[in-house]
């Protein structure tokens, strides 16, 4: 049986015309097709598409070398595809005088969904249910809600994530990526027999219902003990320095909200208790009226000129500078400017 045919065209500038990225089907042909100018010995597609039966590794690419067809006047590769993911290319051109390389572009493959033994034809046949996984109770009563969603007409459930989550209680806030949640079970188990109590749920609708689990890798909770050992990974103030404002109104609001609650601001008239639209509009002049002006958060954006040049001088002076002319009036002229 003949594939279906999708084509990648790439600009006259050896780009890919697609650079949001395009979806191409299972079971069908991809051909990247490059209609660029000039002459070349060689073009050759880079892919971490996993070819030759290897097993995918988003940092490796294979290579596709690319052959030049007379009737388009162009150089092109085909890839069958057969694997669901998403996955990255560029392209590579050669001449004598050198190697271009093209920025990188990306194609996805859905995968094949089927109901009942029936594929889904589109994804927007699909009619999913999301679900708090937190709020669902005890696993052995899961089946309750995935007949109820079955007998409304949906054909998939959208689980937010199943693993342990952060203080915060959020659904969404991970404290152990590979550790299913204990609130999910009535009884302490291992992790081997969470993952096989998960499965036996699942495996029970095989055919019935499509179930999707939501797991987000950078919603991290606070709490968490590999934010410990891994801060680099957080955005922070020694590797984000930039950051030093924000926090400084962060501890600001919270200095300020401490107040509200402890009961210091009843002089003028906040309290902890806000009742109407005229509580709020009371604490936010007062926020902005002598809260905000007293952290002088200004004084991040300005800087003092004198010390500045001064200091900008001291560095021309104490380091090679061509215009010696310019660097013996560096003060002068960024005081003129």
């Amino acid at each position: 049986m003949a594939l279906d045919k999708k084509v990648i065209m790439v600009a006259n500038d050896g780009n890919p015309s697609y650079n949001s990225g395009i979806v191409v089907f299972r079971n069908s042909e991809l051909i990247i097709r490059a209609e660029v100018s000039g002459t070349y010995n060689e073009v050759v597609v880079c892919t971490n598409y996993p070819l030759f039966g290897t097993s995918f590794d988003r940092d490796v690419f294979h290579s596709l070398d690319c052959s030049f067809n007379e009737k388009t006047h162009s150089w092109e590769t085909s890839i069958e595809i057969q694997v669901a993911g998403c996955f990255d290319y560029y392209l590579k051109y050669t001449k004598t005088t050198g190697t271009t390389t093209s920025c990188e572009a990306h194609f996805s493959v859905p995968p094949i969904l089927k109901i009942n033994g029936d594929k889904v034809s589109s994804i927007r046949n699909l009619r999913i249910q999301t679900v708090l996984t937190r709020n669902l109770g005890p696993i052995e009563k899961w089946s309750d809600h995935i007949e109820s969603a079955i007998n409304c007409g949906y054909n998939m459930m959208h689980f937010t994530p199943l693993q342990e989550l952060g203080s915060s209680g959020s659904c969404y806030s991970l404290f152990d990526h590979l550790t299913l949640a204990d609130h999910m079970f009535s009884k302490s188990l291992s992790d081997m027999e969470k993952e096989e109590c998960v499965d036996s749920v699942f495996d029970k609708y095989t055919g019935k219902m499509l179930f999707m689990g939501d797991l987000v890798l950078n919603h991290v909770a606070d709490n968490s003990e590999w934010i410990v050992d891994h801060s680099e990974a957080t955005y922070n103030i020694e590797n984000s320095p930039y950051l030093i404002p924000a926090l400084a109104l962060d501890l600001a609001l919270k200095k300020f909200s401490d107040d509200i609650l402890e009961g210091k601001l009843l002089g003028a008239c906040i309290s902890n208790i806000v009742n109407n639209a005229e509580d709020v509009d009371r604490i936010c002049s007062y926020l902005k009226s002598f809260i905000l002006p007293s952290f002088k958060l200004y004084e991040f954006f300005v800087l003092d000129v004198d010390r500045e040049i001064k200091d900008f001088g001291e560095y021309l002076q104490n380091n090679e500078c061509e215009e010696k002319e310019y660097c013996n009036n560096i003060e002068f002229v960024l005081k003129e400017q």
